[in-house]
């Protein structure tokens, strides 16, 4: 998709931007926010060829460094510590964080890369509240905040507040925290069974529940009432299906749908006029729920 629109600017709304993408390397054990366990790392000649192709696009990539457990020993670990160093090489790249000791590492050791907070990982609301409240957004290049926090605004800062638009959680979920920690868990041990079916075992209405999808008009009215710059589009526990509609349906126009999926050589994918609608209309675990 970033390769069409590049090609085809008139296929994409206007002020529409897609500035980085976020995620982390398999095996890497200061990651979270998702299992991500392999058999293999992936090689460092790999890593570098797949951020050179986002940078050179004019994206930035950012790693999501979040795990809870991390300690000082952690901080030696060579995999990472070498991923970084390829990070680095952009000023376009970042990390994001919630922990204060990797942060600190991070800033002293990469200078270059962008520092992004996660909020991402507090669930209970008092939590939210207060830790949000706290937060010295000048130090940061981006805070990332959960969806609880969707109604939360800051004067003099909403330039740096990245909101989430879609989540794959029923909200104020009381398993959050806990699955959070599972999943830091099982990439510093790299045991994945650890957090493996998880929302199957504890969520009594995963078949009840929608995701939340922000309507295209209600961004537009959060970004021209409160000055909202950043939007933070998840994948994670969506299907490849829920994820590609709901890209299309932000990103290209409606007269361009077709186009965009001859260029990218999907024929398997039928689309109709109301992408947004459509997603609802998913048998479960392919939609969206709002």
């Amino acid at each position: 998709m970033l390769e069409y629109l590049r090609i085809r600017h008139e296929a994409s709304y206007e002020n529409v931007f897609i500035k980085k993408v976020y995620d982390s390397f398999p095996n890497m054990i200061w990651a979270g926010g998702r299992t991500n366990v392999s058999p293999e790392k992936m090689p460092l000649s790999e890593v570098e060829e797949l951020l050179v192709a986002y940078n050179r696009l004019g994206v930035g990539v950012y790693l999501t460094l979040t795990n809870h457990f991390i300690d000082k020993i952690d901080l030696s670990d060579a995999y990472c510590n070498e991923v970084l160093k390829i990070l680095s090489q952009s000023h376009q790249n970042g990390v994001i964080v919630n922990s204060a000791l990797l942060e600190k590492y991070v800033r002293n050791n990469y200078p270059s890369l962008k520092v992004s907070l996660s909020l991402i990982h507090f669930y209970s609301q008092p939590d939210l509240k207060s830790s949000f409240d706290s937060i010295d957004f000048s130090r940061y290049e981006s805070v990332a905040i959960p969806p609880e926090l969707n109604n939360v605004y800051c004067d003099g800062f909403m330039e740096k507040i990245e909101y989430l638009i879609n989540e794959t959680c029923p909200p104020n979920c009381k398993h959050k925290s806990h699955h959070y920690k599972l999943i830091s868990l099982a990439n510093k041990i790299g045991d994945a069974s650890i957090s493996a079916g998880f929302c199957s075992r504890h969520c009594t209405d995963l078949q009840n529940h929608f995701f939340l999808v922000s309507t295209k008009e209600r961004l537009a009215f959060m970004n021209e009432e409160y000055g909202v710059m950043r939007f933070k589009f998840g994948g994670r526990g969506s299907s490849d299906k829920a994820y590609l509609l709901l890209l299309m349906y932000y990103f290209v126009k409606k007269e361009f749908v077709q186009s965009f999926l001859d260029y990218a050589g999907i024929a398997d994918l039928n689309v109709n006029d109301d992408l947004y609608g459509q997603v609802f209309k998913m048998p479960y675990k392919e939609k969206m729920w709002a």
